[in-house]
């Protein structure tokens, strides 16, 4: 079993980010592997709703999602 925490704040030493490691470090005491993402260090870029992914072999925007 593997824990996945996803932190959506934009700071990566912030109030949400230390509350989730703490969280991350009782579990893993417990013997389970984590892993901790920071959307705020992704480079992500938005949609921009061509409507068109069906008919295109992979998506254009070449960001940290694709």
């Amino acid at each position: 079993m593997k824990v996945l925490a996803i932190v959506g704040s934009p700071r990566p030493v912030g109030n949400t980010s230390v509350l989730v490691d703490r969280a991350l470090e009782e579990i893993s005491v417990a013997g389970i592997e984590t892993e901790k993402i920071l959307l705020g260090q992704k480079r992500i870029h938005p949609c921009q709703g061509h409507d068109d992914c069906h008919s295109i072999a992979s998506c254009h925007l070449h960001d940290d999602i694709t």
